[in-house]
């Protein structure tokens, strides 16, 4: 009895122990949540006594307040998701309830220790991972997503540039995470972290971790990819429209040494008839660097006027050439300028030690550009006396778009004291805790300075790094100093699809390859998948020697080149209306296939087709000796822009010459039931129609003035198109235009290519309004109206009559 009573002691203590455990472990893996509405909840996993969730600068753009978290009891649910707990409290179940009832997969807290977390995800009816920022993963592969792969930091303090190929290219974490299942099945993740994260995909379950007590994370449900990409947009910022100078071709390298070397390639590009929208100064502009010595001009930003004098005229007469100009600027002062004593004073440069110490970190490692100190813009004081102090000045000179380079950082202090950012609503003054942010802070006082200044111009900013949310003060990335091969551009292609789907619609590269010395072949393919995917369009290169070239008339085959520049000017009143697009409605400007065909499996994991939108679909190609390449075409209906033919495709891809008449040309399809607005060289706008099934097509136009931030108070006009078929005629309607901006025209004159009449189809009379047009021409399936002057407010209409 007594033994009896002793194990029933010992099953007792043991019980407790246990039920104590499961507490315990409950306790260290706690879920917590707010939903903010049927698409959206904030999570939290890890230290429970952390019940605030105090949204990082990210999420500046969301406008939400600090919000109190409660422990997840039962399923938190809408129509859009469903998120439970398993029966031991450590794994959330993510399921998209709009699309199947069963999870798409389960989250769960491995553990929360030394100030670290790590997650677990269960591969589920995962097929697809997308997003998570820049890595270019493997060197000449175009193809794929992050399932098979790890998404590392570019070094433990997060974003830099690391070798590859002979270059080097940018690791940029932006942590927002794509889930695809089958069909429709989708749920996003927005890891609200500054400090790096590590995500292996490389088996199951797949791990994720980062720093901190808990893990943060927003998630996201809606009904497909693009929806889910506009609502995390909705959160960061959607894109400012650039300036429409940013559309067309910019004229770079490194670097121009004084204006003469710049006005000789100026001069043959006129002579051989490229049309080109800016130039470029890189650090040559304010007096060049200086190597281990603060005796450098790094950071100066006043013109070098021995080798560039009177830039303000130079600007200006540039400027009625139709030409702009970007100046570059690095985060780094040297230590001998007036401006770095300046801006020690002014608590504008990271410190060595903390208040009231006002002694600048000094940066002496690798000082290919000198030595001095790095600013701190996360000090919002002393940004904004940097951008009143130096940058004011530059606008007044006409700079229309700032380079900020060199903003990983590339080089920092590592025990600097700075201003600091908040982490879990704690004010940060160390280096990791700034530095994935210190991108997005320099953008931030860019735009900020332009607000608080009242500049009616509207800010651009092209970065060499940033973070979820840069996107929103008007910043374009590129990919970095990236080297001179074909495989490297493969790999940026591939890198293109996650940026594109973490929110940066803008993003591009050194055209032809920084490292190395570009050839002929290579820079001219290089060149033409570039201009459809990037903004500004523009060849760059290391060219200290003066000994290689960057200019499409001096490099590659120079008819391709000025086809394609032309083409793409040709398109720029589409691009344009996508960019207010994406300011309006989040939607991208260049996509992945899989944004717009999410339910086609092979279009999942291609990375060298891209949408222009959703009516463009153009094949990329990057290989030596490239004679041919394979497009995929979705099912359904598509315009050849090249043979002028309609292709009926089943979900299949079609062999595609490159060069045609001895010109290469790119791939490029047009889906049926699209109206595309382009631009002729005597600025008419030509309406390419091409019907769908029904004989039906829409598109629309949406103009501003190019430069201001007028459109931001609705001052822009709309014009929409539309085109339907019916028995004997076929009506293209152009709608009275909505809206108006400052010296819109009054009229304007309009051409039309009707793609595809139906087969046999004679035409027998073309009228606009009543009156006879009597400039047309038939070509088989090919109907070419010539221009006609139109009343922008009024509108009008063409009536194709056919023969019976």
């Amino acid at each position: 009895m007594k033994m009896g009573l002793h194990l029933s002691a010992k099953l007792a203590a043991a019980l407790v122990l246990a039920i104590s455990g499961v507490a315990a472990q409950a306790a260290e893996a706690i879920w917590q949540s707010k939903v903010l509405d049927d698409h959206t909840v904030i999570l939290s996993a890890g230290d429970a006594a952390l019940s605030q969730f105090e949204p990082s600068l990210m999420l500046a753009a969301s406008h939400i307040d600090t919000q109190t978290l409660s422990p997840i009891v039962d399923a938190v649910s809408s129509p859009w998701y469903s998120l439970s707990l398993n029966a031991n409290g450590r794994c959330l179940s993510l399921t998209d309830a709009a699309h199947a009832k069963q999870a798409l997969s389960e989250l769960c807290i491995e553990s929360t220790t030394n100030q670290r977390w790590k997650l677990s995800l269960s591969k589920g009816g995962i097929q697809q991972v997308y997003g998570l920022g820049q890595q270019h993963n493997t060197q000449g592969e175009a193809d794929g997503d992050w399932l098979g792969r790890k998404r590392l930091p570019g070094s433990r303090m997060g974003n830099a540039m690391v070798y590859q190929g002979e270059g080097a290219v940018g690791n940029t974490q932006i942590p927002i995470m794509y889930l695809l299942g089958e069909g429709k099945q989708n749920i996003a993740l927005f890891f609200d972290h500054i400090q790096p994260l590590v995500f292996d995909f490389t088996k199951q379950p797949y791990q994720i971790q980062g720093k901190g007590q808990r893990a943060r994370i927003i998630v996201i449900a809606g009904d497909n990819l693009a929806d889910l990409r506009a609502r995390y947009l909705t959160l960061t910022g959607k894109p400012p429209v650039p300036p429409k100078a940013m559309f067309g071709l910019w004229l770079s390298e490194y670097g121009f040494d004084n204006w003469q070397e710049l006005d000789d390639k100026l001069a043959t590009l006129q002579q051989a008839k490229f049309p080109l929208s800016g130039v470029v100064m890189d650090l040559q502009w304010f007096g060049g660097i200086r190597e281990n010595s603060n005796h450098t001009q790094m950071g100066s930003l006043t013109w070098d006027e021995k080798n560039f004098p009177a830039p303000k005229q130079k600007i200006a007469d540039l400027k009625q050439r139709g030409i702009r100009v970007m100046a570059i600027e690095e985060p780094y002062i040297g230590g001998a300028l007036n401006e770095f004593q300046s801006l020690a004073h002014a608590g504008a440069l990271a410190r060595s030690c903390p208040p009231p110490c006002m002694t600048p970190a000094k940066i002496k490692e690798n000082p290919w550009w000198g030595k001095g100190g790095m600013l701190d813009f996360s000090s919002e004081k002393g940004a904004a006396f940097w951008h009143d102090y130096r940058r004011e000045a530059l606008i007044d000179d006409g700079i229309i778009a700032h380079w900020t380079d060199l903003g990983e950082p590339e080089l920092y202090h590592r025990k600097a004291w700075y201003a600091g950012v908040k982490i879990d609503g704690e004010l940060k003054h160390d280096h990791q805790s700034v530095h994935n942010l210190y991108n997005l802070l320099w953008s931030r006082s860019i735009y900020q300075g332009y607000l608080r200044n009242q500049r009616n111009q509207r800010p651009f900013i092209m970065s060499r790094s940033g973070t979820a949310g840069s996107q929103a003060y008007g910043v374009a990335m590129w990919s970095g100093d990236i080297g001179v091969n074909l495989a490297n551009l493969r790999s940026h292609f591939n890198a293109q699809m996650h940026m594109s789907l973490s929110g940066i619609d803008y993003f591009g590269s050194d055209i032809g390859g920084f490292h190395g010395t570009p050839w002929d072949e290579q820079y001219t393919q290089w060149l033409a998948a570039a201009l459809f995917t990037d903004l500004p369009v523009r060849p760059h290169t290391q060219n200290l020697c003066n000994c290689k070239e960057t200019a499409p008339d001096r490099i590659g085959d120079t008819a391709s080149n000025l086809f394609n520049v032309q083409q793409r000017y040709a398109l720029n009143p589409y691009y344009y209306t996508l960019a207010h697009r994406a300011w309006r409605n989040g939607t991208a400007v260049v996509a992945p296939l899989v944004y717009g065909y999410q339910e086609d499996v092979t279009a999942r994991t291609n990375g060298s087709m891209k949408l222009v939108g959703d009516a463009m679909l153009v094949a990329l190609e990057a290989k030596d000796n490239a004679k041919h390449t394979q497009a995929y075409l979705p099912q359904g209906l598509w315009y050849d822009y090249r043979s002028q033919q309609m292709l009926n495709s089943g979900g299949e891809y079609y062999k595609q010459p490159l060069y045609i008449d001895g010109v290469y040309r790119l791939p490029l399809f047009v889906k049926a039931g699209a109206l595309i607005p382009r631009a002729n060289e005597d600025e008419t706008i030509d309406l390419l129609v091409v019907l769908d099934e029904r004989g039906h097509a829409r598109g629309e136009l949406i103009e501003d003035d190019g430069e201001s931030i007028a459109y931001q108070q609705q001052q822009w006009q709309f014009t929409e198109f539309s085109a339907q078929t019916h028995q004997q005629h076929i009506g293209i309607q152009l709608s009275a235009a909505k809206g108006s901006y400052a010296k819109a025209p009054t009229h304007k004159a309009y051409q039309v290519e009707l793609a595809n009449i139906p087969p046999q189809t004679v035409v027998k009379n073309v009228s606009f309004e009543g009156e006879q047009v009597t400039q047309w021409q038939q070509h088989g399936h090919r109907l070419i109206l010539g221009m006609q002057s139109i009343d922008v407010e009024q509108g009008g209409e063409w009536l194709v009559e056919f023969a019976e």
